[in-house]
């Protein structure tokens, strides 16, 4: 557990949140996700299958979304070999997501979704995707340069 003290447009000041930790098989991104999600609508953390259900869902339709969004992504970020080759590899349940992704997850389901990580027992904000979007955005953890885990509110 741990206390924010960062204020910005999408802000935590005065929230404390607690990692809760997905399960590392390719799907973490979307799995997280998915979780936050569940938890910030009033939801049980879902169950193994379920999680990893809705995460492979999420997965299909922000695969949709990269490639309705091909001329764009294609112009802002760095799509490793060609866009096809990438698209295919990442409908892929065992790849890992990235920056791509989670702008097409945060279009999907209409809601901010904040990036943080954990600096000296405090977890930062580092980014927000779809900032245009109202409402508390959905946290996630980025660690150890590959994992993603689910950052949830306590006390909400």
């Amino acid at each position: 557990n741990t206390h924010n003290v960062r204020s910005s447009p999408v802000s935590d000041t005065g929230k404390s949140f607690q990692r809760s930790v997905v399960r590392g098989d390719g799907r973490c991104l979307f799995r997280s996700v998915a979780r936050a999600r569940a938890v910030a609508r009033g939801k049980a953390v879902p169950s193994e299958r379920a999680e990893r259900d809705t995460a492979d869902e999420l997965r299909h339709r922000a695969v949709v979304e990269l490639k309705r969004n091909k001329e764009l992504l294609q112009q802002f970020y760095v799509i490793e070999a060609d866009f096809e080759s990438y698209a295919k590899r990442m409908s892929s349940p065992r790849t890992f997501g990235g920056e791509p992704e989670l702008l097409m997850l945060a279009k999907i389901i209409h809601a901010p979704i904040g990036v943080y990580i954990c600096v000296k027992g405090r977890y930062k904000q580092i980014q927000v995707y779809g900032r245009q979007y109202r409402g508390e955005p959905i946290r996630i953890l980025y660690s150890d340069g590959v994992h993603y885990d689910a950052l949830l509110e306590i006390g909400s």
